[in-house]
């Protein structure tokens, strides 16, 4: 499920209802483990800066990675507006 919604959310296809489960999913710590899974069998369509330098470290790229993924997703919510209040 994780990988589905999250490449809906890259293809930028995700609904509403969609993208709020995402959001819960991501912040969940539970989740970590199989959210960098997906990020490593997508690597190469990320977003993601250079890997070519001797001292990259897969793991911490990983872990810098996700945390974008999660300040992508929050300042996304934040340009959308929070018109669901109350309902």
């Amino acid at each position: 499920m994780i990988d589905l919604l999250l490449e809906k959310f890259r293809d930028n296809t995700i609904t509403r209802m969609e993208y709020e489960q995402l959001a819960r999913i991501v912040n969940d710590p539970e989740n970590e483990g199989e959210i960098k899974y997906w990020m490593k069998e997508h690597w190469d369509d990320l977003d993601t800066e250079d890997t070519g330098s001797e001292s990259w470290d897969m793991e911490s790229s990983f872990g810098e990675e996700l945390d974008r993924l999660r300040e992508k997703i929050r300042s996304s919510n934040e340009g959308k507006g929070n018109n669901n209040k109350g309902r």
